[in-house]
């Protein structure tokens, strides 16, 4: 399958390198100003991690803002069909900054991963 988040990307960063190889005219890519970089990190609470053996369905991408409580996966079951799939919360509020590509899971398979920010403001 392909990543949303990825194509999206590749969409708005393939315009700007062909105009710097001089391929497209500086005006057909349009420079978009680099965000301040965001420090997140991986606590305890982080992984979110299935109990059950199946198929993996994310309900979030990599890059989203979630909080704790908020249903971020599922795990469709593939030995019963008619069962309803696992869903799993996440722990802890931040960001979603690893998300598992391998659909196929067992038990104790880490789905993703959920990594507060830091404020960098406060470390000296």
């Amino acid at each position: 399958p392909v990543d949303r988040s990825a194509l999206q990307a590749m969409r708005r960063g393939m315009p700007a390198l062909l105009a710097a190889l001089g391929i497209l005219g500086a005006s057909s890519a349009p420079a978009e100003p680099a965000g301040e970089p965001q420090w997140l990190e991986l606590v305890p609470e982080s992984p979110v991690t299935s109990t059950v053996a199946g198929l993996f369905e994310p309900l979030v991408g990599l890059g989203d803002t979630v909080s704790a409580g908020q249903d971020v996966a599922r795990v469709h079951f593939i030995d019963e069909l008619d069962r309803p799939p696992r869903s799993f919360a996440a722990r802890a509020s931040g960001v979603v900054a690893i998300l598992r590509r391998p659909t196929l899971v067992t038990a104790g398979s880490h789905l993703l991963y959920i990594a507060p920010p830091i404020d960098i403001s406060t470390i000296k």
